[in-house]
């Protein structure tokens, strides 16, 4: 993971060394083909204690696919209770929200989709206490292939089998 953080710190320090940011909260409108970093203050290095950092991610379109792909180094505690990472995959129903905490050291991976909606994705860094740690995710929109049920040679080959 070292060797992850060390790439990513080349390439993203004269962007993040010009850019003189103060604030990690984003808001933003995903299209498809183009993506957009979300990352910690004073990444690669560790954020300062007491750092809180928001995400709000749309697609543009209705059904397009929304990811991000994290890599975290945060302190673990148990349940992830004091500091951690959360994302929310919202379906448009606060039954049907889907979310997942994470801490310590990891990668993963979370996808939105929601026919004929746009996805959504929320992610929001709680930290406790004089810990610090750092983030990096890369948010991107995918167009979900639409599929011609009526002409689709695997679909009708199936319909004819089950008949």
């Amino acid at each position: 993971m070292n060797i992850i953080f060390g790439i990513l710190s080349c390439l993203m320090l004269p962007i993040l060394m010009a850019s003189g940011k103060k604030s990690c909260d984003v808001e933003a409108e995903v299209e498809v083909g183009r993506g957009f970093a979300f990352e910690s203050l004073r990444f690669p290095k560790k954020y300062p204690p007491g750092t809180s950092c928001t995400l709000r991610a749309v697609t543009k379109l209705t059904n397009d696919t929304l990811r991000i792909r994290c890599i975290i180094d945060i302190p673990e505690d148990p349940g992830c209770r004091k500091n951690r990472f959360v994302v929310e995959r919202d379906y448009g129903d606060a039954a049907l929200l889907v979310s997942a905490a994470y801490c310590g050291k990891e990668e993963f991976t979370d996808t939105s989709f929601w026919p004929n909606h746009k996805a959504h994705i929320r992610a929001k860094l709680t930290t406790s206490g004089n810990k610090t740690g750092r983030f990096f995710c890369l948010i991107t929109a995918e167009s979900f292939p639409e599929v011609d049920i009526d002409n689709n040679p695997k679909i009708l080959e199936n319909n004819i089998l089950m008949k």
